[in-house]
């Protein structure tokens, strides 16, 4: 019987993260932009579980790690929206306002086989943006990159980079 593929480490789960990154970047209906971000703020908020576990962390070191994630806005909005996919509402901790889709132009770059770059305009792509309890405004590209290098610098700091 065939297997799912498991995601075991902390950086097999970034891998996966910067997957997701790529799916929400090139979604080209809100549909598809809507389900690819919270599949990312799921993985994004799921990292700290792989690295409770690849670090063995529990009691204080756990409960600490996790403050200090959740310190970072955009990762606690990360955890925001997974946990309002799973349990349908924001808890009463939610840093996060809203998340709101829109649309606008956006300049796709693309590299052909020889090499050479292209660009195409997509004038009403779908965008999301992240609003913030305090009213602060995330775009995606922002917010998307942002908690990728978030998860890279907080394992570089436990002595793992991943490639």
């Amino acid at each position: 019987m065939p297997t799912l593929p498991d995601l075991r480490t902390p950086c097999e789960a970034l891998n996966k993260l910067a997957r997701e990154r790529l799916r929400v970047l090139h979604a080209r209906s809100d549909t598809d932009t809507i389900d690819h971000f919270v599949n990312f703020c799921v993985t994004g908020w799921g990292l700290a579980d792989y690295v409770k576990h690849a670090f063995a962390l529990s009691g204080a070191p756990e409960s600490d790690a996790f403050k200090a994630w959740l310190t970072d806005p955009l990762i606690a909005a990360c955890r925001d929206v997974a946990n309002r996919a799973k349990h349908f509402q924001l808890d009463k901790k939610a840093g996060t306002r809203e998340v709101i889709i829109a649309r606008r132009g956006v300049i796709d770059v693309y590299e052909n086989e020889n090499g050479a770059l292209f660009t195409e305009l997509r004038e009403q792509a779908p965008v999301i943006e992240i609003v913030l309890e305090d009213g602060a405004r995330h775009d995606m590209w922002d917010f998307l990159y942002a908690v990728i290098e978030f998860w890279e610098r907080d394992l570089a700091s436990r002595g793992m980079t991943c490639e």
